[in-house]
């Protein structure tokens, strides 16, 4: 799980006619995210309903976190609201952009694991 170089330190993404730039969590705001994460399970039904509803979850708890004024610039008291075929460019963004630079930054502070005398080789 070498990796060379970091990821991009933000991510830029579109969401219906809006840009948002996306910083890498902090450790609090990791924390705060797969704790609100973690009410979503991954479905039993392997249905394709059911996997659409655990996306749409899962976008829908990372960017209210990290992107507080989407609600309100997609005109709307809550997202749970959206019909779903306005969740779609919320779940779109969330698959095909966020989660591959994420898990990239993941991977990166993962590997720490691969090999825990590493550090102590370092220092």
């Amino acid at each position: 799980m070498e990796q060379t170089e970091n990821p991009n330190e933000e991510l830029i993404i579109e969401i219906g006619k809006n840009s948002y730039k996306i910083k890498f969590p902090d450790t609090g705001m990791l924390l705060d995210l797969e704790k609100a994460k973690s009410r979503i399970s991954f479905p039993n039904s392997r249905t394709d309903s059911a996997i659409w509803a655990y996306n749409l979850g899962g976008a829908i708890e990372t960017f209210r976190l990290l992107i507080p004024k989407m609600e309100d610039d997609m005109n709307v008291k809550n997202f749970d609201r959206l019909s779903l075929m306005e969740s779609r460019s919320l779940v779109k963004a969330y698959v095909k952009d966020f989660l591959p630079w994420f898990n990239d930054w993941m991977n990166v502070i993962l590997s720490v694991m691969d090999d825990p005398t590493e550090d102590a080789k370092k220092a």
